[in-house]
């Protein structure tokens, strides 16, 4: 990468005292001591995020955050730490560490029993005293589904165990949604309000047609998945992966004929046992087109999601 074009910005690195250099790929001291990438965790980085980073040792937390595992978005706070094998400076995550909780700053302290609410990282801490030391009794994201979830917001999960109910959250596939936090013990858990009766053209209420429940207690079972600890049985139209010690219920579905193709016993049991089932080549669009694509495993394991092959 050649610095000698690179911009000389308002920053100053914490190496050398003079300003961070911007190239190609970042933000680079002069000494070639320190230097904040552009993209970090699949993000891309703005110069003001950045500038905050540089001069207060922290900023966030941002949300879009991709997993390189899973390939999920998640929230953190990133600060300036130091790289244990190199000695040098970097940006890192702070997700908040369990070992700092005596360490905290409390914004919040109950004044009946003394638990305090604290920032540490990305997350609020609830801590409470056990003895002399503190322990951790829950902790929630300071930022969820792109909504930032305030002080006052933390409180209430301590004080009364739920929030009022949030507007505002934004899903996986970019969608608007409201919802309560609940607190669970030591998780966190979400609480969807009533959805409103579909009206019709009149105006009036249309009634909802309950959802008919598969009984998998008497299903044929045609093999196991080792990756569920459950049976994979046959039901209506589907293969199913029932959990016999939780009252058979249902942790992935399949329907047997899938976009014109009847799906083989032996098709969903590679699938669940490879996470993968074989190439299928006749598979019909619904304009007629016919194409092949692997099924793979949903991300929660209880689905199954098209895989196309190279073009």
């Amino acid at each position: 990468e050649d610095d000698s074009v690179a911009r000389v910005t308002d920053m100053i690195s914490p190496t050398d005292g003079k300003p961070l250099r911007e190239t190609l790929r970042g933000y680079k001291s002069e000494d070639g001591e320190f230097m904040i990438y552009k993209v970090i965790g699949g993000r891309k980085m703005s110069e003001e995020e950045v500038r905050e980073l540089v001069t207060n040792g922290s900023v966030g937390p941002l949300d879009g955050f991709v997993s390189a595992k899973t390939r999920s978005s998640f929230p953190a706070k990133l600060k300036i730490g130091k790289d244990e094998k190199t000695g040098k400076l970097r940006a890192e995550y702070d997700f908040g560490e369990k070992a700092d909780i005596g360490a905290l700053e409390p914004f919040w302290t109950d004044p009946a029993t003394g638990a305090q609410l604290c920032e540490a990282g990305s997350n609020y801490v609830l801590r409470e005293r056990e003895g002399d030391e503190w322990k951790q009794a829950f902790r929630v994201g300071r930022l969820m589904c792109k909504k930032e979830i305030r002080h006052d917001t933390a409180v209430q999960l301590a004080e009364k165990g739920k929030t009022e109910l949030i507007k505002g959250f934004i899903s996986k596939k970019g969608r608007p949604f409201d919802a309560f936090l609940v607190r669970q013990g030591a998780r966190i858990a979400w609480e969807f309000p009533p959805r409103e009766a579909k009206k019709d053209k009149d105006g009036k209420p249309v009634e909802r047609k309950a959802r008919a429940q598969v009984d998998l207690s008497k299903a044929k079972v045609v093999g196991e998945s080792k990756v569920h600890h459950g049976e994979l049985v046959e039901a209506d139209g589907a293969y199913y992966v029932r959990k016999p010690d939780q009252d058979n219920r249902a942790v992935f579905k399949l329907s047997k004929k899938l976009c014109e193709h009847e799906i083989t016993p032996d098709e969903v049991k590679e699938l669940l046992a490879q996470g993968k089932s074989p190439l299928i080549e006749n598979f019909v669009s619904k304009r007629g087109n016919k194409f092949a694509a692997y099924l793979v495993l949903s991300p929660k394991k209880d689905k199954a999601e098209f895989e196309f092959p190279p073009r």
